[in-house]
């Protein structure tokens, strides 16, 4: 894989974690303000799903390549692993209802992390 390619992973990457994010920041205000409107609308759990489907392969693929084109990074690689991890705890309800958002959003600044710094090395 081309460096070109590596970084054009890895930004994608990083976009999809930057959704991910500001929707779990953004549902919660956009579910309180719904009465106001007079719409009504939930959670579709298959959504994020798919999302989570699309983004561990990006991630898995993009920071095991890294790892092995640098070879360094692998500490990238466990804390995007760690970070894949906490969103299909928080996808699963793994800890309960109450713990969603906050696994989910942990996970994402620590996926979006490790693919930052791979992208920054891959340029250099």
């Amino acid at each position: 894989m081309s460096a070109r390619q590596h970084r054009l992973l890895d930004g994608s990457a990083i976009g999809l974690s930057f959704l991910c994010l500001l929707h779990c920041l953004a549902l919660p205000l956009a579910l309180s303000a719904a009465p106001i409107a007079g719409l009504a609308f939930g959670d579709d759990h298959l959504v994020h799903m798919l999302f989570f489907a699309m983004a561990f392969p990006i991630s898995a693929v993009g920071l095991i390549l890294g790892a092995r084109r640098n070879g360094t990074g692998w500490e990238l690689v466990v804390l995007g692993g760690s970070g894949l991890f906490f969103m299909l705890s928080g996808l699963s309800h793994l800890w309960g209802e109450a713990w969603v958002s906050e696994l989910t959003v942990i996970g994402v600044l620590f996926v979006g992390t490790a693919h930052l710094f791979n992208w920054r090395r891959s340029v250099k």
